[in-house]
């Protein structure tokens, strides 16, 4: 049976009144949790102090920097720029003008990763019971690949903010034009931060035109405010790029080179950017950011057509590569066989019940929330191989993954809770009931 044909209603998302459901209540223990998990991050950030480890970390403290000190969003060379894009600096360069220290930077991402935990809870507790409210954050503790990410300049974590929090206004919020509003508005900064979202734009409203047909809402109305608000956050900067640039360009310039590093000869599965592309570099020198940008685009494009086979299994290992526990880094020293163990023992075990619940999709019926989360989760895999898989862009997803086991545990638990209380209603005997 398909994951589709399994599908069954939720009262979350298949109420036919479209109303919000009443909030439940959040425990004090997830409140303790998610608490920890901000402390355990600052920690960590912490010990790193201001030191920056990766180049992109550079990239980002030094456009942050340019921004805080009226130069706006240029280069090295103080030339207007779209080589990168400009969320996660505009929000480093808020924090910069307060507190210009990457440490403060880093600490707010401790907090983001405190509240993305807080957020999982919600939406687990939404879509499920209470137990998986309670697991999700807990699950986010275990996993410390999300503490270590916050302890780094990268827009991981804020993106994982943002991407969990906009699905949480979808699915907490039915029929709502407002909670639309939000998470369009959310998805919309979350594609300036990491556009490498724009690829799953498609798949939020074709789930609201599904979700909007089961609850007899009208139809269209939310799946185009969605994408209508998502392209009014996004819109004012693509202007500035074609005014700036003269040629169109949503988010940033960088979309050649990602797709040259991951289709190119001398690419490997899991190579990331550790890829020997110097002769196209060679060749671009001279070149504007946009014409290097089509020319890397076009080579990438070559590659794929002169040797298609080859370029297939490339692209196939690439998606297997989604799903590896390490990866081989551009700082060297940075690699290591405890952090490597870590992620194996933590990572594999979430995949695994995933994998697992999906299997009993007949004998548990998959609601359209958890089908949303599935495609999200396991869809994402053969988008990103496009252009290259790693560890770091599929951490916003890996908080998805933790909701699916937690809603997963928590079905577990009320299946089990049922059958303790049938067992004990057979054993009383007729009449002698309390």
């Amino acid at each position: 049976m398909s994951l589709l044909s399994s599908v069954g209603r939720a009262p979350d998302v298949s109420n036919p009144s479209g109303q919000v459901l009443k909030a439940k209540p959040t425990p004090p223990l997830v409140l303790a949790i998610c608490g920890t998990v901000w402390v355990s991050a600052s920690l960590i950030s912490l010990s790193s102090g201001d030191q920056l480890r990766y180049p992109d970390e550079k990239d980002y403290h030094n456009l942050a920097l340019n921004l805080v000190h009226a130069h706006g969003f240029v280069d090295e060379h103080q030339q207007p720029s779209a080589a990168r894009p400009p969320g996660y600096p505009l929000v480093l360069s808020a924090v910069y003008s307060l507190w210009e220290r990457p440490l403060a930077a880093k600490l707010l991402n401790s907090f983001a990763c405190g509240l993305t935990a807080l957020v999982l809870s919600l939406m687990a507790s939404s879509i499920g019971s209470r137990i998986a409210g309670i697991v999700a954050p807990l699950l986010v503790l275990c996993f410390p690949l999300f503490s270590y990410t916050a302890s780094t300049l990268y827009p991981q974590t804020a993106g994982t903010l943002l991407f969990v929090s906009a699905i949480f206004f979808l699915v907490r919020f039915p029929s709502s034009s407002k909670g639309t509003i939000i998470a369009g508005g959310l998805f919309g900064f979350l594609v300036l931060m990491i556009p490498a979202f724009l690829l799953l734009l498609p798949l939020f409203p074709a789930y609201l035109l599904i979700i909007d047909r089961l609850n007899a809402a009208p139809m269209f109305r939310r799946a185009l405010l969605f994408l209508g608000c998502a392209a009014l956050v996004v819109a004012p900067w693509t202007a500035r790029n074609f005014l700036q640039f003269k040629s169109f360009i949503p988010v940033s310039t960088n979309t050649g080179i990602n797709l040259l590093l991951g289709n190119s000869p001398n690419t490997k599965a899991d190579s990331g950017v550790n890829v020997d592309i110097s002769n196209y570099v060679e060749d671009s020198k001279g070149m504007s950011e946009v014409e290097q940008d089509k020319f890397f685009k076009h080579a990438a494009i070559s590659f794929v057509k002169r040797d298609p086979v080859a370029a297939l299994l490339l692209y196939c290992r690439k998606v297997a590569n989604y799903f590896n526990f390490r990866n081989q880094l551009f700082i060297s020293s940075e690699s290591s066989s405890l952090r490597d163990t870590v992620m194996l023992l933590t990572y594999y075990p979430l995949l695994l019940l995933a994998v697992l619940r999906l299997l009993l999709c007949r004998r548990f019926k998959i609601n359209p929330s958890e089908a949303f989360l599935f495609l999200l989760y396991f869809g994402n895999a053969f988008l990103s191989a496009i252009f290259f898989t790693r560890i770091r862009f599929r951490i916003p997803f890996d908080a998805l993954l933790i909701i699916l086991v937690a809603l997963f545990v928590g079905l577990i638990h009320s299946r089990r809770e049922s059958l303790l209380a049938e067992r004990r209603q057979v054993r009383v005997p007729p009449g002698q009931e309390k």
